[in-house]
């Protein structure tokens, strides 16, 4: 079974031998690889992102690469038209850390990315860092996208600890999106990334499955390619738990590679 892994954080990933290399020992055929986080650079991010580029060039089929935009930076649209076009791009990754999804400075960066037919993988849930900041990631501050059918958009850790919350955001989508044949009926996604402990892990798959259904859940791991840690390990888990959740083979294939491969698809 192909696996393809959408949340994969470049670490110190620099060349594409190190990339495969990772990958092979995974177990995984492809990964949604999203460049460092801009406040953590001294150039916006600008130099992980044409690393990340260029290691996704000599791996066309197996290094998917996302730029992280922080909105809130001063030069955010211009690095992210540079990314859309010279770096080529294949969406974008953002985190809520200091504004809200339906900040305007964010929605500059939804309406580029509509223009520019990319997606946007999103955190939600709880923000493992110090301080006041959780408050940002509520799965619900997603309906801000509602205003920009054109942009497909994916929410991680399935808004670990609001995970019915994430459920019914993307539920709401599919459902209205359903009724008029204007809009991407898939525009909202899940990204099954942990977040979730292992005692919680049964309960939420099984709820997406029931309430969200196979076609719009993603795996992911939130490793980091220059670490084996545990993104070999969570694909198996996860593998072995959804069969016992009633899902079938073809919906299996649907979670670890064919719904990634719809969500990178221009609608």
């Amino acid at each position: 079974m192909d696996v393809i892994d959408v949340h994969v954080h470049q670490g110190d990933l620099h060349d594409a031998e190190q990339a495969e290399a990772w990958l092979d020992r995974m177990g995984i055929s492809v990964a949604h690889v999203f460049s460092t986080f801009p406040r953590r650079t001294s150039d916006g991010g600008r130099s992980a992102i044409e690393t990340l580029a260029k290691v996704a060039q000599a791996l066309p089929r197996r290094i998917v690469p996302l730029a992280w935009i922080d909105p809130i930076a001063q030069d955010a649209i211009k690095v992210a038209k540079w990314a859309a076009g010279k770096c080529k791009v294949s969406g974008f990754k953002m985190i809520p850390n200091g504004w809200y999804p339906d900040d305007t400075r964010a929605k500059d960066i939804y309406k580029l990315a509509e223009d520019v037919h990319l997606p946007i993988q999103f955190h939600s849930g709880i923000l493992w860092q110090a301080g006041d900041v959780s408050k940002y990631n509520r799965p619900a501050f997603y309906e801000a996208l509602w205003d920009f059918p054109g942009v497909r958009f994916s929410m991680a850790h399935i808004g670990w600890p609001w995970t019915d919350e994430c459920i019914a955001v993307v539920g709401k989508f599919k459902s209205l999106n359903a009724r008029d044949r204007s809009r991407d009926n898939r525009q909202a996604w899940i990204d099954l990334t942990p977040g979730t402990p292992a005692i919680y892990r049964r309960e939420a798959l099984e709820k997406c499955l029931t309430c969200v259904g196979a076609d719009l859940m993603m795996y992911g791991s939130d490793a980091k390619v220059t670490e084996d840690a545990e993104g070999q390990v969570r694909w198996k888990r996860d593998a072995s738990l959804l069969p016992e959740l009633g899902c079938k083979q073809e919906e299996l294939e649907r979670i670890f590679a064919g719904s990634a491969r719809e969500f990178l698809s221009r609608p």
